[in-house]
């Protein structure tokens, strides 16, 4: 008798559906990027001071030679002692090797939020961001440089503001 006629079309089916699964399931495993040989975790911290009479100020992250860094990860807090300064915007400033020139790209990335007071005076803003953006060392820095910063603006030129700032990802060989 035919299998056919002694089950279901549905089971049927079902049965060639299994089958063709198990077939295509036969390759080689793909490697997996955490297992990547040439990928390192990288995190940088970096701290700074908005000083008066200005509205803008940087925080820099050491870059070492060597490496391109794939940035995923950036955050910041800030301390004001004022109750009506505001951080207005933050923007992530990198440095990209193209052929012989370098570039600099910027994009705004955080949206800070005022937290609340600061324990020993003042009010806390922070800001988190996922990304995707990548830099490269300084090409004539023997150190590699400093070519990820964060531009942090804010309201009040009279009040000196500081902040601490992150970033984190992962490092690969250009």
């Amino acid at each position: 008798m035919k299998l056919s006629r002694c089950l279901p079309a549905s089971a049927v089916l079902v049965l060639a559906c299994l089958a063709a699964t198990q077939a295509s399931a036969q390759y080689a495993a793909p490697m997996r990027d955490v297992e990547n040989p040439d990928r390192f975790p990288y995190m940088a911290s970096g701290s700074g001071s908005l000083e008066p009479p200005f509205v803008n100020g940087f925080i820099q992250f050491a870059t070492p030679a060597g490496r391109r860094y794939v940035l995923e990860q950036v955050s910041l807090q800030c301390f004001t002692p004022s109750a009506t300064d505001q951080i207005t915007s933050v923007t992530l400033s990198v440095l990209q090797n193209q052929g012989n020139a370098s570039i600099g790209y910027g994009a705004p990335v955080l949206q800070m939020t005022r937290r609340g007071p600061a324990p020993f005076g003042g009010f806390v803003w922070t800001g988190h961001a996922l990304i995707k953006m990548y830099a490269d060392p300084e090409s004539l820095a023997p150190d590699g440089g400093q070519t990820i910063s964060l531009n942090v603006f804010h309201t009040e030129s009279n009040v000196n503001v500081s902040c601490n700032g992150l970033v984190t990802g992962h490092t690969v060989t250009p």
